[in-house]
């Protein structure tokens, strides 16, 4: 390479990551008498080191004006998917053994509404520029629930159906 070329080992990430402000264009040349140039390192070009502040960690940094820091975004994925989860598998049990069946109807009905509520604020987050920790669990879980729900209403109701048809039966077969 022609030019300067900043080598970036260990040390310096260290270093500058400690808040020490030594970044230095090395050359070619200097690299060689120092014995610094060797097959294992890295040349990049144009780095900016930054000091993070706070318990921030690079990589995860959003903008200064998103909804929320890339924790929360985890907290709310977190929080929100086993949410969903539980109120599946809720769904899922009592449909399957026939109890509940208000219960289902609406918890079925107010996940599907935050389903596509959260697919909504995902979408406009994608269009608000915000960064992804703050789109993708919106997008993640009304994209999920809407789905899911979306494709097993049937399902639930021809269960409960079903299970309704048996008793109308089983009652009348008993009147005779």
């Amino acid at each position: 390479m022609k030019g300067t070329i900043l080598v970036v080992n260990l040390f310096m990430l260290i270093s500058s990551a400690m808040g020490q402000q030594t970044v230095r264009k090395f050359n070619r040349q200097e690299l060689k008498e120092q014995g610094l140039l060797k097959a294992k390192e890295v040349y990049l070009s144009n780095i900016e080191f930054v000091h993070y502040k706070g318990s921030v960690a690079p990589g995860s940094l959003s903008k200064s004006d998103s909804w929320w820091s890339s924790r929360a975004g985890g907290w709310i994925g977190g929080i929100g998917g086993s949410i969903i989860g539980l109120s599946g598998a809720a769904i899922g049990i009592l449909t399957g053994l026939g109890k509940a069946r208000k219960l289902v109807m609406v918890l079925f009905a107010a996940l599907f509404i935050a389903g596509i509520a959260s697919l909504f604020i995902g979408i406009s987050a994608v269009i608000m520029s915000q960064p992804y920790a703050v789109y993708y669990p919106l997008l993640l879980c009304g994209v999920i629930v809407t789905v899911v729900l979306g494709f097993n209403y049937r399902v639930l109701k021809r269960r409960y159906t079903e299970l309704e048809i048996r008793k109308i039966r089983a009652r009348d077969f008993g009147k005779d």
